[in-house]
């Protein structure tokens, strides 16, 4: 039986390596210390020092025409969004997906619990007003549902109560 390597180089228990296969992160990383160790041609390294030469200039005149042109620049990329919106949520999933679990630990954090109140009770105070406004207008454009909910919330609290009267576990329905 061959023996199995359990790709652990640095606590191998063999005496010397019995894997000559690469697998993809190695072939990448070996592509990128290639490339970052090729030596680059007359025309590469003039390329390269005239790209270092004119960095700023080039930077500023980006920032110059961005500023000059931010409505338009906006207006296209909402139009590329909306063209390419199954394509920019994938994108977000992923992202989402990715990071949920650390994204997740942070926000559970004390720290951030404080940070999160205080600027909601910051935001109430200084829209105070327009949210009294917005709930008037859902309240009034949702009535019957509403009135709808708090029957139904009243009649489960009724049921609720009367098992607990009967001795029996009130559970959720």
């Amino acid at each position: 039986m061959k023996p199995v390597c359990n790709r652990d180089c640095f606590n191998c228990i063999f005496e010397d390596c019995i894997d000559d296969s690469m697998d993809s992160d190695e072939m990448r990383q070996a592509t990128d210390r290639d490339r970052m160790l090729a030596r680059r041609t007359a025309q590469q390294q003039k390329d390269r020092e005239y790209y270092l030469k004119t960095r700023e200039k080039q930077l500023a005149q980006s920032k110059k025409y961005r500023e000059a042109h931010k409505e338009l620049l906006a207006e296209r990329q909402r139009d590329w969004r909306k063209k390419n919106r199954e394509h920019v949520n994938a994108r977000q999933r992923a992202y989402y997906l990715k990071r949920k679990e650390t994204v997740r630990a942070m926000k559970s954090t004390p720290e951030a619990k404080a940070k999160t109140k205080t600027y909601n009770q910051a935001y109430y105070e200084a829209n105070r007003e327009r949210i009294a406004i917005w709930n008037k207008a859902y309240r009034e454009a949702n009535k019957e549902k509403i009135r709808k909910y708090q029957q139904e919330y009243r009649k489960r609290k009724k049921e609720e109560a009367q098992r607990v009267n009967q001795g029996q576990n009130p559970g959720s329905l």
